[in-house]
């Protein structure tokens, strides 16, 4: 089944484990506020995360949310993936357990 490419972005966000299920609802909202609410609801069959992340550089552009300069679309770029990159408190929280689980 095709999934559109909001839904897919954050399913795989969702896959990688930086975000959950409960915060579904959060990444919409945060990504159609970088890229714009037209297109979103295009459906694609794109599975690579760089691909859906190109396709919605190249949504918010058409959206006038990002301008078509190269180092703009970079930027937008690196904000969307950003969202794959763990918070700070996250890393330390993982680090403290694996290390409280095997300090060596």
């Amino acid at each position: 089944m095709m999934k559109t490419l909001l839904d897919k972005f954050v399913d795989q966000l969702i896959e990688i484990g930086t975000f959950e299920e409960l915060d579904r609802i959060y990444l919409n909202n945060r990504i159609m506020a970088l890229v714009g609410e037209e297109g979103l609801d295009q459906q694609t069959d794109a599975e690579s995360l760089i691909d859906i992340k190109d396709k919605l550089v190249d949504i918010a552009v058409k959206n006038g949310a990002c301008q078509e300069l190269l180092s703009k679309k970079d930027m937008l770029g690196a904000q969307l993936m950003d969202f794959i990159t763990p918070l700070p408190s996250q890393v330390n929280a993982a680090f403290w357990k694996t290390y409280k689980e095997n300090p060596k």
